[in-house]
């Protein structure tokens, strides 16, 4: 197969590479065998950025014998952008996910009986999570506090 980008096309395919690779990997202390074809593929993709006209975007670094993004494609403000969001995104999410799962067990072993279906878990589990959705998108975690300090 064969596919054929524009120049413009092939801009943008190198902004969403950056960014899956950042998520892929803006947390990892070591390489990740299992993230090698990722690697790979993009190590491929960036080869070409030199021939469609954005080799400002890509470097390729002898030092590490590889492809990669330029301080210019990394500080780019539309990718800033996004990763903030996702962050935030992220963030507040995860939040919410671990405070359910907290409060869960919590009052589970009160209950005379034990969800027995997801529906049933959810029933319970969804006034938490308006509590908790309600109280961040209103105060952020200004209110929040930590037991004993």
């Amino acid at each position: 197969m064969k596919i054929e980008f524009s120049k413009a096309e092939y801009r943008t395919l190198l902004e969403l590479l950056y960014l899956a690779e950042w998520m892929l990997t803006a947390h990892d202390d070591a390489p990740d065998p299992a993230k090698e074809r990722h690697y790979l593929l993009c190590q491929k993709i960036y080869a070409s950025a030199k021939a469609m006209g954005c080799d400002a975007l890509i470097e390729n670094s002898k030092e590490l014998r590889a492809f990669v993004p330029s301080a210019k494609l990394e500080e780019m403000d539309s990718l800033r952008d996004a990763i903030d969001a996702y962050n935030a995104e992220t963030f507040w999410e995860e939040l919410i996910e671990r405070l359910i799962e907290r409060d869960m067990n919590a009052l589970l072993p009160t209950l005379t009986k034990e969800p027995s279906t997801p529906e049933e878990y959810w029933t319970l589990a969804s006034p938490i999570e308006e509590r908790y959705s309600t109280e961040f998108s209103t105060n952020g975690v200004r209110r929040l506090t930590i037991d004993g300090t």
